[in-house]
């Protein structure tokens, strides 16, 4: 006899195997609700909202604080290779040139977050006075 079942893999790396897909939505939920319960998830702890705010602290402007931001979800969420701007670690040197450079810093954010939006980014250097 053959034995059938589900395998299930998220994120944590765990893996969850059920012989009925009832058995296995039942451990799911189970699954979710404690880790859930046990992180005590809030979306303003993540480091993109944090850098916001030491941006926010040491000067940087609220707009390019939130485009700063958005550069550095944006590189987690959609795993960007390590050579683009946006990693954690990134985050101290952008945040001196948002200080030093803040036009050109909005133009780079802009263009890492828009590529392919030819019109924004011919706005943005015409607002910047780059063309």
């Amino acid at each position: 006899m053959r034995a059938t079942g589900v395998v299930f893999e998220c994120h944590f790396g765990l893996v969850l195997v059920a012989s009925r897909l009832k058995e296995y939505t039942t451990a799911l939920r189970h699954f979710e609700s404690s880790i859930m319960d046990e992180l005590e998830y809030d979306p303003s702890h993540e480091y993109w909202e944090d850098w916001r705010r030491e941006a926010l602290a040491a000067g940087v402007k609220s707009p390019l604080a939130k485009l700063g931001m958005e550069v550095l979800k944006t590189h987690r969420k959609n795993r960007w290779p390590a050579h683009f701007l946006g990693r954690m670690e990134d985050g101290p040197m952008m945040i001196t040139m948002c200080l030093e450079e803040p036009d050109e810093t909005e133009l780079l954010f802009i263009e890492n977050l828009h590529p392919y939006d030819d019109k924004l980014i011919a706005a943005t250097k015409k607002r910047l006075c780059f063309d």
